[in-house]
This record gives structure tokens, C-alpha cells and sequence, in this order.
């Protein structure tokens, strides 16, 4: 039960995390911006990418050790 909560957890952060967005707007316009506010993930791509992974391995081993305890049981 632990594990599925670690999950629910895991999953939650980061939909917190990669619906945040931070942006940014310039006050002047030229000819080739088509909009001049551009927006990003709180933590900037390299951060989303590493958190994702970050979070790809724990989900990976949160399901082994639900596996795992399953096996065990019987």
C-alpha cells in the first residue's frame, strides 16, 4: 500500500511541477515576434527533464517492489 501511495505522490509532484509556468514579456515588438511573451516550466527545460527522469526510475522501482511484495505473498 506504501508503494501505490510513493506513486500517487510521485505523480502529483509532478504534475505540480510541469503545470507551473514561469514566463516573460517584452515591452517593445518587432516585425519578426509573432508574440513577445514566451513562458517555460518553473524549472526551465533541463530541470523538467531531469525531475522526469528522476521520477521515471522511482515509478519504475515503486512498481517492482509492488510486484515483488505480490510474488512474495503466495
Amino acid at each position: 500500500m506504501r508503494w501505490i501511495l510513493a506513486i500517487a505522490i510521485t505523480v502529483a509532484v509532478n504534475i505540480l511541477l510541469f503545470s507551473t509556468l514561469s514566463g516573460t514579456c517584452v515591452d517593445y515588438v518587432n516585425a519578426s515576434m509573432a508574440d513577445p511573451c514566451t513562458t517555460e516550466p518553473i524549472l526551465g527545460t533541463a530541470g523538467t527533464l531531469a525531475i522526469a527522469a528522476v521520477s521515471v526510475v522511482a515509478i519504475a522501482y515503486f512498481v517492482f517492489r509492488i510486484v515483488k511484495a505480490s510474488l512474495t505473498v503466495r
